[in-house]
């Protein structure tokens, strides 16, 4: 249960607090909503604003129903609660069937049921978990980020989600502090994206913005339309590289060392011969990627000069931690070098690194 999880950590982050009263709990508000939306979306915010004791997650849940809340509406709220509904019109159009308008959707969110429903379908999480003004305090806040704890256990909050998307309110540089450093994409109109494990991260405004609400509302709504009508045209068929792990698995012949004798006291170096598994291997790597853009070599050569495993030595890479993109980075990099080394794909197969490889696609592509 997320919830569990959620309060497990929290008592835990809690307890090293100085003033434990000013730890305010965040993260899913209604764990049944969360596991049944379309997709699942969390907002990365900096910090709420304000107070001591209370619980986000139950005041999100109760935004529109208990009277004490109801005096202390907040236009960050609000405006969560309008950019669900947007995505919701992308990922649920038969339940919002004639809605369009910009006024339409303002008037809806802004309906307690309505919005209530909406709220209770997200997630939020907060950089700092203590609480902190309308606007932030910068010396207090770098203070609090600055401890290494507080991300780690931050990051260990953001594992018991899987969203389908996170929308980073303001808070997009932090990324880097918790995952390396990311080369985000950009869409046609200049929102920047990356996807890391399965998940779109989108570096956004905060909520509350001083922007015009129906702009900032088209420019998130607009930007994850086209991010999936772009991954639709990219999709990535793993399962003609995949379909060759059991071959990999069962020994079927890869590769052989061939050794000339050595002539005259010089020593010949050997030479790879791939045998056909290998050859089909790497057939099915090239078809893939002269198909689609986004995975074309050019590309996943970029990536990986990148990445922040460029330096390291293949073999000892570390390919759990890797995305879709990173993963088929790395093995783009191994044919790249190949070219010019015989037997850095030998030594990719032979170290075990190319079974992790085609395993950690299959599991990411579930």
């Amino acid at each position: 249960m997320i919830r569990e999880k959620e309060n497990e950590l929290f008592a835990k982050w809690k307890a090293e607090l100085k003033v434990p009263s000013a730890f305010i709990p965040d993260g899913v508000v209604d764990e049944t909503l969360w596991s049944h939306t379309p997709k699942r979306v969390l907002y990365l915010l900096k910090e709420v604003n304000g107070g001591e004791n209370w619980d986000e997650r139950h005041y999100l849940a109760r935004y529109d129903i208990e009277e004490e809340y109801k005096k202390t509406h907040s236009p960050s709220i609000d405006s969560l609660a309008r950019w669900q509904l947007g995505l919701n019109l992308l990922w649920e159009p038969d339940m919002w069937k004639g809605v369009s308008s910009w006024q339409e959707i303002d008037a809806i969110a802004a309906e307690p049921a309505a919005r209530t429903h909406l709220l209770h379908q997200l997630a939020v999480a907060n950089l700092k978990k203590i609480s902190g003004g309308s606007t932030v305090d910068w010396d207090k806040f770098d203070t609090y980020w600055s401890d290494d704890r507080n991300r780690e256990l931050l990051k260990e909050q953001l594992t018991f989600y899987d969203p389908d998307y996170v929308i980073c309110g303001g808070t997009a540089w932090a990324l880097e502090k918790l995952y390396g450093k990311w080369k985000w994409e950009q869409t046609s109109r200049g929102v920047s994206y990356y996807v890391f494990n399965g998940v779109t991260y989108i570096d956004f405004c905060h909520p509350d913005a001083r922007a015009p609400r129906n702009i900032v509302f088209y420019a998130l709504v607009d930007a994850v339309k086209e991010i999936e009508e772009n991954a639709a045209k990219n999709v990535f068929p793993l399962a003609q590289l995949t379909q060759y792990i059991p071959q990999l698995e069962n020994g079927t012949p890869f590769a052989t060392v061939v050794r000339d004798e050595p002539e005259n006291g010089v020593t010949v170096l050997p030479v790879i011969e791939y045998a056909e598994l290998a050859k089909n291997i790497l057939r099915a790597f090239y078809e893939i990627t002269e198909s689609c853009a986004e995975y074309s070599m050019e590309n996943l050569l970029a990536a990986y000069e990148h990445s922040p495993f460029a330096e390291s030595v293949i073999t000892k890479v570390d390919v759990g931690e890797l995305d879709v993109k990173a993963v088929l980075a790395l093995m783009a990099a191994v044919l790249h070098m190949e070219r010019w080394d015989n037997g850095t794909l030998y030594s990719f197969y032979y170290s075990g690194k190319l079974l992790e490889c085609l395993k950690r696609l299959t599991a990411l592509g579930e």
